[in-house]
């Protein structure tokens, strides 16, 4: 099977060969390793996150991306995504989300295979600060890896409906059948599961920190706080998830040495393979992957889409705008200073967990406690590393900004939610995360396609979210269309 990736040395696309895992609901893995010692758990454990896929491609279906002036070429996953199919062409294609899903189960069969590991060996070693930061490591990976499919298949946490929405099949024992029988859980019983994995996981890894990963091409102890912000901002139950978004938010940006370890975007050099290093402490969880996202296609970032973030003009200039870039053929542009320094290797690297995303869900978690003074505060630790000074506003200079968004007036909580959405939409612009607030808040965006036709999102997926893969629906999980 052939993966494109993107070479930011060169800044073309490169071929290379690259092994699929087997896919989840096809095959079960009994040709898995044989974990006789701590050493060998930690092997597993490592090998949980040896995937090419992310959720990076989902950059297509977003309102970053639109139909490119002066270009012909087009690419059928690409045009797919863009156009919000249902289903979508080359399910072991890297960018589609199947294949995000393929490798997520396959990540979270490794984190079983570590759980029971723990569990079958003598008690000496299976109470040992080591094996007990590897358990806490795979009870929030695994937590993590859940959590990311179901925001991405199902719908989004509404406290109405999610005891009868579907969500995922949940799955925490290794797979000992060629074919195992699985159902979708529900939304709320996802949540309960994922939340019941990830409070025991951060209970082991406070108790076992000094044994905890320091590797950050894995989950670190900031990153484990990290993901804490984003699961329980992104749930919204009630204002106690808002809470405890805040709290874990908080403890994040600690972990990383504080806001004081966030480098403006001019300090580092303008190096044209990538702006952030690896070896910053504001970076968290660092992810070596394969795209076709950076092409000359049809459907792309376009010099119109990146310029077109409102912001409040009295925040001065934005330092995003600096970065390293390249012009491509027509209108496409392919801003570089999103990535991440790793080498020549000629892969493309992202950091899923940088310190700017915990100190912006602080942000909105104060926004919802209606700390608008507090939110205030901590979006000035957040501006100044992307802006020149001063850097000033009022609630009524986001009022006046934002209140056309709805084409309604807006309460000054509702224009800092659109403040905030800006905000990481330039922020994270090539990262993918933008699909996640499209889903969480229910953005309704549109698609103009090559033919002239104009797609809604509302009517391509009612659900704000993507079908599931067919392989999954062949061997028996209900479908969402």
């Amino acid at each position: 099977m052939k993966k494109l990736i993107y070479n930011l040395v060169a800044v073309a696309l490169l071929a290379t060969s690259f092994s699929s895992c087997e896919s989840f609901l096809e095959k079960a893995p009994d040709d898995r390793m044989s974990v006789q010692t701590l050493d060998d758990v930690s092997a597993v454990m490592a090998e949980t996150y040896d995937k090419m896929s992310t959720h990076s491609g989902l950059f297509f279906a977003t309102d970053n991306v639109t139909l490119a002036d002066g270009v012909t070429q087009s690419y059928p996953i690409l045009t797919d995504l863009y156009s919000w199919k249902k289903i979508i062409t080359n399910e072991k294609h890297q960018d589609n989300p199947a294949s995000f899903w393929e490798n997520s189960y396959s990540s979270i069969a490794n984190c079983n295979l570590v759980l029971e590991s723990l569990r079958n060996m003598n008690g000496e070693t299976r109470n040992s600060d080591f094996a007990k930061a590897l358990q806490a490591e795979a009870l929030i990976g695994r937590a993590y890896y859940h959590f990311m499919i179901l925001n991405t298949f199902s719908k989004r946490y509404e406290t109405a409906t999610a005891a009868t929405d579907l969500g995922i099949p949940y799955t925490k024992k290794l797979e000992n059948k060629l074919i195992e029988k699985y159902d979708r859980s529900t939304v709320e019983a996802c949540y309960n599961e994922i939340i019941t994995d990830y409070e025991q996981g951060i209970k082991l890894l406070e108790a076992n920190s000094n044994s905890f990963n320091t590797n950050k091409y894995r989950i670190t102890i900031p990153t484990a706080y990290a993901i804490g912000g984003r699961i329980y901002l992104w749930r919204n139950k009630d204002q106690s998830d808002n809470e405890k978004s805040k709290a874990y938010s908080t403890k994040a940006i600690a972990a990383y040495g504080g806001v004081v370890s966030m480098k403006k975007w001019s300090d580092y050099a303008l190096d044209k393979r990538a702006i952030i290093e690896v070896k910053s402490p504001e970076v968290g969880w660092v992810q070596t992957y394969y795209t076709w996202q950076l092409g000359s296609y049809i459907y792309q970032s376009t010099n119109s889409s990146y310029k077109n973030i409102t912001q409040p003009s009295v925040l001065g200039k934005d330092l995003r705008d600096n970065g390293s870039g390249y012009k491509l053929q027509g209108d496409i542009f392919l801003p570089l200073n999103y990535f991440i320094q790793v080498g020549y290797s000629g892969k493309l690297s992202n950091d899923l967990f940088p310190l700017s995303e915990s100190v912006i869900n602080l942000v909105e978690a104060k926004v919802r406690l209606n700390d608008l003074k507090g939110a205030y505060d901590d979006m000035q630790n957040f501006l100044v590393t992307n802006h020149e000074a001063p850097i000033a506003f009022t609630d009524k200079d986001l009022i006046d900004t934002f209140s056309d968004v709805d084409g309604k007036p807006l309460t000054a909580q509702e224009a800092w939610i659109q403040f905030i959405l800006n905000q990481r939409k330039r922020q994270y612009y090539y990262k993918g995360l933008r699909w996640y607030d499209i889903h969480r808040y229910q953005i309704n965006i549109e698609h103009r396609l090559k033919d002239g036709r104009l797609l809604k999102l509302n009517e391509e997926l009612p659900l704000f979210a993507f079908e599931i893969p067919q392989f999954a629906i062949i061997n028996g999980l209900k479908q969402n269309y």
